[in-house]
């Protein structure tokens, strides 16, 4: 049997046995919902065929050098052996420390270059690209763990898929944003400059969304806390418990699937809309890409807002009834038996309390007290009481 975990308290006679209350949901939810919002910006390595063309242009790069930066991103979001090393010795906040550094370097070295007019050799752009991957790789490493030592065995599994549904979901949340706040109207489509102003703004950006993210898993990510039992030795959960755990989950996934209709809706439709609103003239009054965005922010908002809600509050008398039906399960397979029925009869102890465990040392001492009739304190006692 697995041994109780240090997050239950001990069973106590008509104590109902859980979760020490409402400490566990909230040190889970505030892990939980960090790691969201870490995971909001693990996918930006997917924005690079939007602004490569800008990258081309001002650096006058061949297409094998384009291919390289976008190679090397790749390789720094997949090479993570001595980030899974700094994990196990300094924990998930100085992990997520590393990516802030990282990360910020990454996307703000390029900004500020693009920004600046400076003219770099190709491989600052290299080291650029490198570093955006791997600060996307360690911010990671520190939340996708980190979760999974926070969630019971019946759950870990499903927080994890959702934490990692982000990475995908991050780059359409990206595209989305730069469609409705950076990108220049259709009418200037053309122009180079403006295309171009608008991609080195988004990249300040992406810095700043990086860095405040990280932000706030050096905030949230812990490695201990109430709810932390890295090698789920937890008893299984009761039902009424496992209820609750369920619906706060089911609840996410509801909203991350509603992030993703938005974000496929406004993607899959945004241009018929718009050949529709040019021809009837009201292309001016309805902006559909802004109107994605705004729906995907709102719904990413709600998100981590149901995430930092915790499960909800537990029924107290579901949770008596399950401990009482768990009690009576105990009772009977300790009552029932018939070896020690047979036993105490002989020997003329009293019956066991129900739910109590006999201490073999206590019976044991019994059966040798000289107050028994020699053939008890021979053989036969013993045997009994290894039979039973």
């Amino acid at each position: 049997p697995r041994p109780p975990s240090t997050t239950m308290e001990s069973a106590a006679p008509g104590v109902p046995r859980g979760p020490l209350g409402r400490e566990v949901d909230i040190s889970r939810a505030k892990v939980l919902a960090s790691a969201l919002t870490v995971e909001s910006v693990d996918g930006l390595t997917f924005f690079f065929p939007i602004y490569s063309e800008t990258l081309r242009r001002m650096y006058l790069l061949e297409p094998w050098q384009l291919q390289g930066l976008a190679t090397l991103q790749n390789v720094g979001g997949a090479v993570g052996l001595h980030i899974g090393l700094l994990y196990d010795a300094f924990g998930p906040r100085a992990t997520v420390g590393l990516a802030f550094i990282v990360g910020v370097v990454g996307w703000g070295g390029l900004w500020g270059c693009l920004a600046a007019g400076w003219t770099v050799p190709f491989v600052t752009l290299a080291a650029f690209s490198f570093l955006q991957g791997h600060g996307q790789l360690i911010a990671g490493c520190a939340a996708v763990p980190t979760v999974a030592r926070h969630f019971p065995t019946e759950q870990y599994g499903l927080a994890l898929g959702l934490v990692k549904s982000l990475v995908g979901l991050s780059g359409s949340l990206a595209a989305s944003l730069y469609a409705a706040a950076f990108a220049p109207p259709p009418a200037t489509k053309n122009d180079l400059a403006s295309l171009d102003g608008a991609i080195i703004a988004y990249l300040g950006f992406l810095a700043v969304w990086f860095g405040s993210a990280c932000l706030v898993g050096m905030a949230g990510l812990r490695r201990d806390g109430p709810s932390a039992d890295p090698g789920h030795t937890a008893p299984p959960q009761l039902p009424a418990e496992r209820s609750r755990n369920d619906s706060w989950l089911a609840g996410l996934y509801l909203r991350i699937g509603i992030l993703v209709v938005i974000l496929a809706a406004g993607a899959l439709a945004g241009e018929h809309i718009r050949a529709a609103l040019v021809r009837t003239g009201v292309l001016r009054d309805l902006y559909p890409e802004q109107t994605t965005a705004a729906l995907a922010a709102l719904a990413f908002v709600a998100l981590i807002v149901h995430a930092l809600q915790g499960p909800p509050s537990s029924d107290p008398e579901a949770l008596l009834d399950d401990q009482q039906s768990e009690a009576s399960d105990e009772e009977g397979m300790v009552g029932d038996s018939p070896n020690l029925r047979f036993l105490t009869s002989e020997i003329g102890l009293a019956p066991p309390v129900p739910a109590a465990i006999p201490d073999i040392k206590s019976v044991s001492s019994l059966l040798t007290a000289p107050s028994l009739p020699p053939i008890l304190r021979s053989g036969t006692a013993p045997a009994l009481l290894a039979t039973a």
